[in-house]
């Protein structure tokens, strides 16, 4: 998208008319040179009467803020959203269908409590059990206008079948593709690989995304080798997924964040070099050993894998399977919605409304501001080169106080440069300022959930502050300067 660059420049016309004005810059005449260009020492007389110097044209700081305001809001309402893909695993509960409530209307009212959510797309679960099953949640999902990926449990002749279904079903545009395995361990991959071409070759010209989602670093070494980077390149190479994606579930006590952070590394590393994108999971749940997260840390989970370079999220868990489950969800079995429900709506609505203005563009890696745990992490999936000092116009970052963040430095392959800064502190809000190299020039948007929030011009060895509340997220759009 590149942040609308081709009306970027037009729709900042107020504001940088505004900034010229402020400085005083004005277009005038010496008053010592004649209108016929002739020699000034010859055409003066010594003792003619001198003119007072030209005032510069000021304008009123009130009226300069409602100009830059305006040039913000023309800016935000004329860049066309992007979609970012948020989903949830999984589909509503069976128990919640028509015929075991009695109750018409009552899955599909789960189904709109999950569009509600700002979840578009689902994968299923236990709809692999009941043909009618899988045609009444795409028909469903269809009407709430939210995908649908089949789970294949590594079933492809059961998802040759239950595809088929729902291609031929009133529900088949809902029909978004195969999520073939969860969590294969490395000594599958020969086997996963055959059985994602066998699912692609049945659907002939039309080709929909088929992927499995990866165990994450912290499984055992028995299950993803003793490289992790390698088990990552292996289903890559044996697979060909159209989607990489992975789980890291970080709220298991302590602060895990590091190791979440180098397994990001080492994923968008190979899918970068596969040319497909990455997903990735976001605990919105808890079970076991792993806590419930609140909504601070659900922000700060989502925007740190969207800094990251994620071009897809997925929560887990979204819908309770069945009264009692182990997992807290966000809608429970009996269709109510819970705390965890208003946390996630909360954190989409942010999402969202920054109206995925970073899907253009390609992460090349991340500042880490603050944050030093990290360099331990980085060698075990052999990421190191993912960690930058500086970035394009950006040179440095300086915190404020004890504050920590990440900042995903991005390219959108025009010129154009992004940078997602990230508040890495889920119990405080903090700031953080860019200083500009002493050759940068360009113009700049900061987008943030509240809209376009800031916007200028970025000058050599100048600074810009971005505060962010607790675990928040912002992406800065930096434009080159026009020939």
């Amino acid at each position: 998208m590149n942040c609308n660059r081709k009306t970027y420049g037009t729709k900042l016309i107020l504001w940088l008319l505004c900034g010229t004005m402020l400085l005083g810059v004005t277009a005038c005449t010496s008053p010592d040179s004649p209108a016929d260009g002739s020699d000034t020492q010859a055409a003066a007389p010594t003792d003619a009467p001198t003119e007072a110097p030209t005032e510069p044209e000021t304008v009123d700081p009130e009226e300069a803020a409602r100009l830059k305001e305006e040039a913000m809001k023309a800016l935000y309402d004329s860049t066309e959203a992007t979609l970012l893909p948020i989903g949830g695993f999984s589909t509503p509960s069976t128990e919640l269908r028509d015929h075991n409530t009695g109750v018409e209307g009552s899955y599909q009212a789960a189904w709109q409590l999950v569009a509600d959510a700002g979840l578009n797309y689902m994968i299923t679960l236990e709809e692999w059990s009941s043909s009618y099953w899988i045609v009444e949640a795409i028909e469903a999902a269809q009407k709430a206008g939210v995908k649908l990926y089949y789970q294949g449990l590594d079933d492809p002749d059961r998802s040759i079948e239950f595809m088929k279904l729902m291609l031929e079903s009133a529900g088949a545009d809902a029909f978004a593709g195969i999520y073939l395995k969860d969590e294969p361990c490395y000594d599958d991959l020969d086997e996963l690989g055959q059985h994602t071409q066998k699912v692609r070759d049945a659907m002939g010209d039309k080709q929909y995304p088929v992927f499995s989602n990866l165990l994450p670093t912290y499984a055992p070494a028995t299950s993803v080798s003793s490289d992790y980077r390698d088990y990552v390149h292996q289903y890559i190479e044996k697979c060909k997924p159209d989607v990489l994606m992975f789980d890291y579930y970080p709220f298991a006590g302590g602060d895990t964040t590091p190791a979440l952070i180098a397994n990001n590394a080492c994923a968008m590393i190979e899918a970068k070099e596969a040319g497909i994108p990455v997903w990735t999971f976001v605990q919105s749940s808890g079970w076991g050993g792993f806590n419930e997260p609140n909504q601070y840390q659900i922000r700060l989970n989502a925007n740190l894998n969207l800094a990251m370079g994620a071009k897809g999220l997925c929560y887990f868990v979204a819908c309770e399977h069945y009264p009692n489950w182990s997992y807290t969800a966000m809608i429970n079995a009996d269709g109510k919605t819970t705390k965890l429900y208003d946390k996630v709506k909360t954190v989409n609505d942010e999402l969202l409304a920054m109206k995925g203005v970073y899907l253009g563009y390609t992460c090349e890696g991340v500042m880490l501001v603050n944050y030093k745990n990290v360099d331990r992490y980085l060698p075990k999936t052999r990421s190191e080169e993912f960690a930058l000092e500086s970035y394009g116009v950006v040179a440095s970052a300086a915190p404020e106080s004890t504050g920590k963040f990440l900042i995903g430095c991005f390219t959108d392959g025009e010129g154009g440069t992004g940078y997602y800064v990230v508040n890495l502190d889920s119990k405080k809000s903090s700031s953080v300022t860019l200083t500009f190299a002493s050759d940068a020039s360009g113009s700049y948007s900061l987008w943030t959930p509240a809209g376009v929030t800031d916007m200028g011009d970025v000058t050599a060895d100048g600074t810009l502050t971005v505060a962010l509340d607790k675990g928040a997220g912002a992406f800065l759009c930096v434009a080159p300067k026009a020939n």
